[in-house]
Order: structure tokens, then sequence, then C-alpha cells
């Protein structure tokens, strides 16, 4: 029975395997027993480790709170993702081309600040000499 044992134990795939479930359990077991157990967030600082009380919500009583009406969907109207200066008028331009564009175009998200140009009405960038461009959907 030792011989066979021995030779199950010098037979390398079967060690490395075992020596590999071993690893990962310890480390599994190690990791749990790292994390603190009493309910708090930690946060890391330059300083090191903080323990951060959890967030609490205020318990607001339901009678209290006005009702809240429905928004219709035509009601609601799509933010911009970021304020840019592209932002400024609906049709920009930049100093150096000869097309204008929507704003929410993608190639009017490609000029740079200090060329751009905003534009209230079609009228106006084209009176500025400016065409629309043909790559933006919507014009």
């Amino acid at each position: 029975m030792t011989e066979k044992l021995k030779s199950l134990v010098l037979n390398d795939s079967v060690f490395y395997s075992f020596l590999f479930i071993i690893v990962a359990v310890s480390s599994f077991g190690l990791g749990k027993l790292s994390t603190v157990s009493t309910g708090q967030n930690i946060a890391s600082t330059a300083a090191g480790i903080q323990i951060v009380p959890p967030l609490t919500v205020p318990d607001f009583p339901v009678e209290n709170n006005p009702p809240v009406a429905p928004v219709a969907t035509s009601q609601i109207t799509s933010l911009p993702t970021s304020i840019t200066p592209a932002t400024a008028g609906p049709f920009v331009a930049s100093k150096k081309g000869t097309k204008y564009h929507l704003a929410t175009c993608g190639s009017a998200k490609s000029i740079k600040p200090e060329n751009l140009i905003s534009f209230a009405t079609r009228a106006e960038a084209e009176a500025a000499g400016y065409t629309k461009a043909s790559n933006c959907p919507g014009l």
C-alpha cells in the first residue's frame, strides 16, 4: 500500500494537480479571512487603508412625500453627454473649413474649440459662406 502511495505522490502530474488545488483553496480562504466582516466599507487612500462606515439612507415617511406626476415620453428631451463649445448653437462650422454641421454630428465633435463657430440658423451659416455637410444626417 505504501509503495502504491509513494508512486502516486512521485507522479508529476498528480503531484502538481494536488499542489494547484491546495494553493487555490488556501488563497481563497486567506482572501476571505482578510476582508472586514463588520459591514463596513474599505476605502484605499494614499496613507493606507481607511475604514469608512456604511452609508445610510434617511427614513422618510411615505405619507409626507408629495405625489409625483408621470412624465410623458414626449416631454423627455435628450441631454448632451458633455458641455462643449459645439453645443452653443444648433449649427457649427470650423473657421478653416467650408462646411457647416449640426452640433450633434460626429464631424462637428472633431472641430477644435479654438476653430469653432456657432450659428443659430442655416441661413446664418450660409450667409457666412458655408455650405451644408453631406456626411451629417439630418441636414
